[in-house]
């Protein structure tokens, strides 16, 4: 089968986000950027990033990132060694009504942490940062936003992205499998 490009699989839809939120960062291909791809360990990546309603300088943004790492197994064991919630993370149910069950992804994780400021991210007392990882088959898909009513972002229009990010993979990967 042919493979899918990892650009075609990042959402660019902005309808899809709360008013006011923005495309921060174009979507980005790595395919021929051997240096990016060898220093993620994978044979595609590409990224999407958002920002949030009068986001400046050092605001949190929330992005996509799809990394393909040639192989269902090999991504099904990236998934498990990059992505561990950490013993502080917590589920996003607890911020806020939450009904969405992923069932297209082989492998799928959500979960939230407090993030501390940084010197590149500036939040008094830190923000609420959510991760969805989600992996279908070589690929595995990650996104990740502030959540809260200061960046314009609740549970249900975090759910509503990821419903979005689900449709357009199947879609993509089902449209060209044989």
């Amino acid at each position: 089968s042919i493979r899918v490009p990892a650009e075609d699989l990042l959402i660019d839809d902005l309808s899809l986000f709360p008013t006011g939120w923005t495309v921060d960062l174009p979507p980005f291909s790595a395919r021929d950027r051997l240096d990016i791809l060898m220093d993620q360990g994978t044979i595609d990546f590409a990224d999407v990033g958002f920002a949030s309603p009068n986001a400046q300088f050092g605001s949190p943004t929330a992005g996509q990132i799809v990394r393909n790492f040639g192989s269902g197994s090999e991504a099904a064991w990236e998934v498990r060694r990059r992505f561990q919630p950490s013993d502080s993370s917590f589920s996003i149910e607890q911020l806020g009504e939450w009904s969405y069950h992923n069932k297209v992804a082989d492998r799928f994780r959500l979960y939230c942490d407090i993030r501390e400021s940084t010197p590149q991210v500036k939040v008094e007392g830190g923000w609420t940062d959510c991760i969805a990882v989600g992996q279908y088959g070589e690929y595995i898909s990650t996104f990740n936003s502030p959540v809260g009513s200061e960046y314009n972002m609740s549970p249900a229009d975090f759910e509503r992205i990821l419903r979005a990010i689900d449709e357009k993979i199947s879609t993509s990967l089902d449209s060209h499998t044989p």
